[in-house]
């Protein structure tokens, strides 16, 4: 019991281990979608090839973090695609599995008859 009383550090969590909140990303994200939004927003308006160069010019530090922010999740899907074609490759290679058949039965050899057609 003496050992519970003088230790009270471990009561409370040191703010230094705590995970850090959301709310800084929140406010960096409406930052940018607002910045967005208001780039979009005067192009949409001013219809002129001048003023694109001008936003282009005066923004440029702002079109790159969208566009990074952008080509990230667009390139983990190709390489998530490309990482499992090479898988199911892989796999067939190991296992000798046939090519899959353009019937939409993974398993099934082309010509070879469903139980929908055997009742037909």
């Amino acid at each position: 019991m003496a050992n519970a009383m003088s230790s009270p550090e471990h009561a409370y969590p040191s703010q230094e281990t705590e995970e850090p909140t959301f709310s800084a990303w929140l406010l960096v994200w409406t930052i940018i979608a607002a910045k967005a939004g208001t780039l979009l927003l005067i192009l949409w308006a001013a219809h002129d090839f001048e003023t694109g160069i001008l936003l282009a010019a005066t923004s440029w530090l702002w079109l790159a973090l969208i566009v990074a922010i952008c080509a990230g999740p667009i390139l983990f899907r190709m390489r998530l695609r490309r990482v499992r074609a090479k898988r199911e490759a892989l796999k067939r290679a190991e296992w000798m599995i046939e090519e899959p058949a353009a019937s939409g039965f993974p398993g099934l050899k082309p010509g070879a008859k469903t139980t929908k057609s055997l009742r037909d």
